[in-house]
């Protein structure tokens, strides 16, 4: 997503290695994240935590699917699973989800 060349004064303070492996990963991530990513290896991090810590700060919050079908209900479930909470809170949140898009489309 990224060209290699444009992210060389990102990572130009950073180890030998963690500049291989950035120019590998800037190819299917943001410039901003890079950058986000280069700050926090600057701070310590390894490859891996940083590309967790940034991934958080990096990504937009998906809105729920307001839909009341299977299909709906599933992704919106996997939606909740990666954001952080327990399979059974997830469901729930599904579910509450679905059952209000049943009421709204009765009405």
């Amino acid at each position: 997503m990224v060209k290699v060349a444009s992210i060389k004064n990102i990572i130009k303070d950073l180890t030998p290695r963690q500049q291989r492996t950035m120019r590998n990963h800037a190819r299917h991530h943001s410039l901003k994240h890079m950058r986000s990513m280069a700050r926090s290896m600057k701070n310590g991090k390894n490859i891996w935590s940083s590309t967790y810590f940034c991934y958080e700060k990096c990504w937009k919050v998906m809105p729920l699917i307001q839909g009341y079908s299977k299909k709906s209900i599933d992704k919106n479930i996997r939606t909740e699973m990666r954001s952080g909470k327990s399979r059974k809170q997830a469901v729930a949140i599904a579910l509450s989800v679905a059952k209000k898009a049943k009421k709204r489309r009765r009405k």
